[in-house]
């Protein structure tokens, strides 16, 4: 039943959210910090969403990743009991104003930005009190580690003294936030599980990690001590603290509670304050089943009309696969505009397939190997991290291997990369909302 609602979901929430965050606009585009803020929502808007790039978790999705201050980034990473009160008081204050704010006569459009901003808090709220992954899910604090140093790593290198000290600081980050997980977690076994088999092979992968980034790392030395000594003691300090982690979670694992279904009441929070969706889960289970006969059906004719046909051939190697999602991403491209389909901007990037390097092949089970670039970073072009179409592969890289087309117009132009760019080069009030909603 569960995968089922999901699945609804993650087709209707993306189409109407997207459509809610295009169609509005915080008028003085306070989102992104770049006017001084006038009325009272976009006061609250500018002050939570400061706030909110400070503190927003770390996911393994790749949409919600956003840019982070670089001052004080130890705050951001403390997920210590007396940082998750200092949290939710503020996060209380922040209800507190929404709710005082008074919307009588106002437009539509500055409407849909007041509910889009209550959806936005109450986001805050299913992760610190609803849904507490933070309490329930050991794989909460992989997340604010080894993703947070992915996403540190997954931004081609070379690497500036101020990205250097960020990827070394994540990963002296690594043993307090461990500690800060065991003093909070009430595991659900599910959970631990997962993460246990996720920390299974860390101290070789960790280590790949460390003989390869160490040496690209700026020199940023204070003495004698380089960053790159102190992120190879840092490294070590990690491995041991993650597998202590393991085995404590192991250890109580006869002990965990098996239930990890969040409930229906919960469940029906998310749905009408934070995903504001009309629909009760009975409503969503017909609608998600509609969704996969559809899906099936068209998987279906697919294989009807092209019976008969060769397979598609992957790639021969990985740069004739580089090579054909250039050609094809310039041909999409073209075929947009002359199809008067959707104008692509003249001054936004491409969206390209790199070989992976090594270091990103050891982090890859704790994030998206992609970088979609972000505000202060529109001259580059997006990243796909690559590995050869060999061996057994996955589902979404054979196709790619096969016809790089699907991946370049669901990652690339006119997808995420492409959204991401129009969004933060054209509409800065909008892109924090697209992105927070993807999670």
């Amino acid at each position: 039943m569960m995968i089922k609602l999901r699945l609804a979901l993650r087709r209707l929430l993306p189409a109407c959210l997207i459509a809610m965050a295009l169609g509005c606009s915080l008028e003085e585009s306070v989102l992104a910090g770049d006017k001084t803020p006038t009325g009272a929502l976009e006061a609250l808007a500018h002050d939570f969403w400061q706030w909110r790039a400070r503190y927003q978790p770390f996911s393994k999705d790749d949409i919600p990743r956003i840019e982070r201050p670089l001052e004080d980034q130890a705050g951001s990473r403390d997920w210590s009991a007396g940082s998750i009160a200092k949290q939710k008081a503020t996060l209380e204050d922040f209800e507190k104003q929404w709710k005082q704010i008074d919307s009588t006569g106002w437009t539509v459009a500055r409407q849909v930005d007041y509910r889009l901003m209550g959806s936005a808090l109450s986001r805050v709220r299913w992760e610190l009190d609803i849904n507490p992954r933070w309490q329930r899910d050991p794989s909460f604090y992989l997340d604010q580690t080894l993703t947070a140093l992915l996403e540190a790593l997954v931004q081609p290198p070379p690497f500036d003294a101020a990205r250097s000290r960020e990827i070394t600081e994540r990963m002296q980050d690594i043993p307090r936030i461990i500690d800060d997980g065991k003093a909070n977690l009430h595991a659900v076994r599910p959970f631990a599980q997962l993460a246990i088999g996720d920390l299974k092979q860390i101290r070789p992968e960790l280590e790949r990690v460390e003989r390869e980034v160490a040496p690209m790392l700026h020199y940023g030395g204070s003495g004698n001590e380089t960053l790159a000594a102190k992120f190879r003691a840092g490294t070590e300090k990690a491995i041991l603290a993650l597998e202590a982690y393991r085995t404590w979670l192991q250890a109580k694992l006869d002990t965990m509670p098996d239930n990890a279904a969040v409930g229906r009441a919960n469940y029906e929070f998310f749905l009408r304050n934070v995903a504001l969706l009309p629909y009760g889960p009975e409503q969503l289970l017909p609608i998600s089943r509609q969704e996969w006969d559809r899906s099936v059906a068209f998987e279906q004719y697919e294989k009807q009309r092209n019976e008969g046909i060769p397979e598609l051939k992957p790639a021969a190697n990985l740069q004739d696969e580089i090579d054909r999602a250039k050609h094809d991403e310039l041909a999409i491209r073209k075929f947009l505009e002359d199809k008067g389909i959707l104008t692509v901007p003249a001054d936004i990037r491409h969206y390209t397939l790199r070989p992976m390097p090594g270091y990103l092949e050891a982090m890859a089970d704790f994030g998206e190997v992609d970088d979609f670039t972000g505000p202060s970073r529109l001259n580059e072009d997006g990243v796909r991290w690559a590995s050869p179409p060999s061996g057994p592969l996955g589902y979404f890289w054979l196709a790619t291997a096969k016809d790089p087309r699907p991946d370049l117009v669901h990652e690339g132009v006119p997808g995420h990369y492409f959204q991401m760019f129009v969004l933060e080069a054209r509409r800065p009030d909008s892109a924090p909302l697209l992105r927070f909603w993807s999670q």
